[in-house]
């Protein structure tokens, strides 16, 4: 589907892309690098990130914003911004 957008959009117009969790997948975020669309994908808090071999879910990382960060096995390189709602179960990890 967004091929078929991709072709409707106007050369000159910044898109920004947002999703819920079921759609802050590697693929798409890395659909959107190539295509230099920006994008804000909130990601579930079991999706992997990277330090080298060692994995740790994205649900363990600190609060505050964290660059260049590998997710997944595809090992796809996204910015990430973490926030912990006090009351709220679970962090808010956007890509972005």
């Amino acid at each position: 589907v967004l091929n078929l957008v991709l072709k409707l959009v106007p050369e000159n117009v910044k898109v920004v892309l947002m999703g819920d969790r079921a759609y802050g997948t590697p693929a798409l975020i890395e659909w959107c690098q190539t295509h230099k669309w920006d994008y804000r994908l909130r990601l579930k808090g079991n999706t992997k990130t990277y330090k080298g071999t060692t994995s740790v879910p994205a649900s363990a990382l600190p609060c505050g914003a964290h660059t260049n960060v590998p997710i997944t096995e595809k090992g796809v390189h996204t910015n990430l911004g973490i926030i912990h709602e006090p009351g709220h179960p679970e962090p808010w990890i956007i890509a972005m």
